[in-house]
């Protein structure tokens, strides 16, 4: 009998099709309990993959984030293993020289944060950074804050609607393209 080898993305989407109506994940947000269906989390994943590749990212890239554990860390690491990239999680606790060092080595060209605190670590270095596209998880503390490079999650998202739209097929095609082979994350120490 020859072994098959699956690639996690794959594996991750045939769980929101069987499990569709069950509990993936839960989460605390001010003292309360939320949950997570396992086929709205499969919805997520692939609106943020959409958003992704609407920026013209190739296969192979890294994508830093940087944040504590929350929903949105898993599903844009699911969006990113998805379209055949690699993740590349940032401590919460890093310096911007630690920062400046994971981002400049990984090549990343787009990195997701997660709030105000981890957004002031980047601003200071952004200038000697090769990032394309900064996206904010949580806006709070950031009302009225614009810089052409950072993004809200919400404004990030509607690009997905736009391009899947136009490509609806797009984030299956390049998922099929993955290959055990592929590096799926990246975990600097």
């Amino acid at each position: 009998m020859e072994f098959q080898a699956k690639i996690i993305p794959r594996s991750f989407f045939e769980q929101t099709v069987r499990y569709r109506d069950r509990v993936a994940l839960r989460h605390k947000q001010y003292g309360i309990w939320h949950k997570v269906k396992w086929g709205e989390y499969g919805d997520q994943v692939r609106q943020v993959a959409s958003a992704i590749l609407s920026m013209g990212l190739p296969k192979g890239q890294t994508v830093c984030i940087l944040g504590d554990n929350r929903p949105e860390w898993l599903i844009c690491h699911m969006a990113v293993m998805t379209l055949g990239m690699a993740t590349c999680g940032i401590y919460p606790t890093s310096s911007s020289d630690e920062i400046r060092y994971i981002i400049d080595h990984s090549e990343a060209k787009l990195l997701f944060v997660e709030n105000e605190e981890q957004l002031d670590k980047i601003m200071d270095i952004l200038p000697e950074l090769k990032l394309q596209q900064i996206v904010v998880w949580d806006a709070k503390g950031l009302w009225g804050y614009r810089h052409e490079k950072v993004l809200f999650f919400d404004e990030f998202l509607k690009g997905a609607d736009e391009y899947r739209k136009a490509n609806p097929d797009a984030v299956d095609k390049v998922m099929q393209s993955i290959v055990p082979d592929d590096t799926a994350m990246v975990i600097y120490t």
